[in-house]
């Protein structure tokens, strides 16, 4: 017996110390920066910043993420601007861009993990959280000259936020802009950068779930992509179309679901 123990120490101890130095040199930590892509946007349709720790149970990663996507109403399509030179191509009846910055806290499960230096690790990615809607005026190039033309482009246009639109008094809009509102005036779409100083926030909620495929080579990098579905709720419709400007009934909604495509470079420590 006394043999007997003797010997299996000797051959288990090397594998004890592997074991051991396996678990010392396990790393516990991971960031990852992502590109996004999703049907609610154009590319790319958002940024994100994602954090995750190795919990108590080693297949399960705890996620904080920061992200920051566009969504677009289903329903918007450019109008182009003919006989005016420099016209740009608008969106008819669009008032305000809409972003989520997205707060989310999650699990990650490791459904398939790959060796050290090959393969593919699959995940499961369950997140939720708080939801912030921004909502951006959106600018047109209005003509507010005396006449339909003539002049430069910066003497005869102003950049105005298509929410004013809506006036409900044509006198408002002309002791306003010194011109009646006609869609003729239209020039194109307005400079982007304008109207940052009106965004209004509307807070929401989000969810999403998902699948990563990491297909890193080295154990301190991750590379990959991520897919799923993704749902933003918000607490009141968002005006994202005027529906007197544009020529097929349209509404509003609170709520904005999107399959998504990132991808995604980083490390872990």
């Amino acid at each position: 017996m006394y043999k007997f123990l003797k010997y299996s120490v000797i051959v288990l101890f090397p594998f004890h110390l592997q074991a051991q130095s396996i678990l010392e040199d396990e790393l516990t930590k991971e960031f990852t920066f992502g590109i996004n892509i999703n049907t609610n946007a154009n590319f790319p349709g958002g940024v994100s910043f994602k954090y995750g720790k190795v919990t108590e149970n080693p297949r399960v990663n705890t996620t904080y993420t920061i992200e920051l996507v566009g969504i677009r109403h289903p329903q918007e399509y450019r109008f182009s601007v003919s006989g005016v030179s420099g016209g740009q191509a608008f969106v008819r009846g669009k008032q305000n861009y809409l972003y989520s910055l997205r707060l989310q806290f999650g699990k990650d499960v490791i459904l398939f993990r790959k060796a050290p230096q090959e393969g593919v690790q699959v995940n499961a990615v369950f997140a939720g959280g708080l939801s912030l809607g921004l909502l951006k005026p959106y600018m047109i190039r209005y003509n507010v000259s005396g006449g339909s033309g003539g002049g430069s482009l910066s003497e005869r246009t102003r950049n105005i936020p298509f929410y004013q639109y809506n006036f409900g008094d044509d006198a408002l809009f002309q002791s306003k802009y010194g011109v009646p509102f006609t869609e003729e005036r239209i020039e194109g779409r307005g400079s982007y950068w304008e109207g940052f100083g009106q965004i209004k926030v509307v807070p929401g909620i989000n969810a999403k779930i998902g699948l990563t495929f990491e297909t890193s080579a080295f154990k301190t990098s991750l590379t990959g992509m991520e897919a799923g579905f993704v749902v933003d709720v918000f607490s009141q419709q968002m005006p994202l179309l005027n529906a007197n400007f544009t020529p097929d009934p349209v509404k509003n909604y609170s709520t904005f679901a999107a399959l998504y495509l990132s991808f995604f470079f980083g490390g872990r420590k």
